[in-house]
């Protein structure tokens, strides 16, 4: 039987406005009975965009395929909304397996998992919700005994980018994916860490073509900090290579 609830506490509606509210929530494992309100959310969360190129929502097909496997999605349920879920692929050594994109080698591609979609409703962002979902989701997929954990992040969304980073995840590489979006792909070995020698480059986020280039070079993007109007990544060269 799979364990439904995983946790549950408060989170504030509307952080930082006078309307700041506390709500009760509970984070649970989801199955297709909720695929209406995951679509709902996804909507919500597009026509709130400042940038479309920073969300790709998921279709239902795949969302329903999900579902079908146990520990997939994970959401966050208020007394009444979905207001964020987390959801994990396991893509088997296909042509979309994010290994390949960032040079595993063949027979290490079974060792894959991606952390395919983390979204959180606009009025309940700065809850750590992001991070917590991830989290989750990490230790279910250490524990299914996976090795390799690679997702994607729009280089034009610092603050998922961030989040991601601060649970261990590198940048490897920056690719057009997904119909023409620039994407970071980022990737965490549970086995074997990367350790980042003395060596480092600084680079403004914008400055796509700079990290590409280092990344060519074998450079690794591995700290993130906000700075005004933006943010910067550090890169340098894994000292275990």
């Amino acid at each position: 039987m799979m364990k439904r609830m995983m946790e549950f506490g408060i989170i504030k509606r509307d952080r930082g406005s006078i309307s700041e509210m506390g709500e009760f929530y509970e984070m649970r494992f989801l199955d297709i009975s909720f695929l209406e309100e995951i679509i709902s959310l996804q909507n919500t969360i597009c026509q709130n965009l400042s940038n479309w190129e920073i969300y790709r929502p998921s279709s239902a097909d795949f969302i329903r395929s999900l579902s079908e496997q146990e520990h997939s999605i994970i959401g966050v349920l208020t007394y009444k909304d979905l207001v964020a879920y987390s959801m994990i692929y396991l893509p088997g050594s296909g042509m979309e397996n994010l290994g390949r994109d960032i040079g595993l080698l063949e027979n290490e591609l079974e060792k894959v998992a991606h952390l395919q979609t983390i979204a959180v409703h606009p009025s309940y962002r700065g809850n750590s919700l992001q991070t917590k979902l991830a989290q989750h989701h990490l230790n279910i997929i250490k524990d299914m005994g996976y090795e390799h954990v690679c997702c994607t992040v729009s280089p034009m969304n610092p603050i998922s980018l961030k989040n991601i980073m601060s649970l261990g995840f590198i940048i490897r590489a920056l690719k057009v994916k997904f119909g023409g979006y620039m994407r970071c792909i980022m990737h965490k070995n549970f086995h074997q860490p990367f350790n980042i020698n003395a060596e480092e480059f600084i680079l403004i986020g914008n400055d796509i073509a700079g990290q590409v280039n280092l990344l060519n070079k074998g450079y690794l993007g591995f700290k993130m900090e906000l700075i005004p109007n933006g943010f910067k990544i550090s890169y340098g060269l894994a000292s275990n290579k």
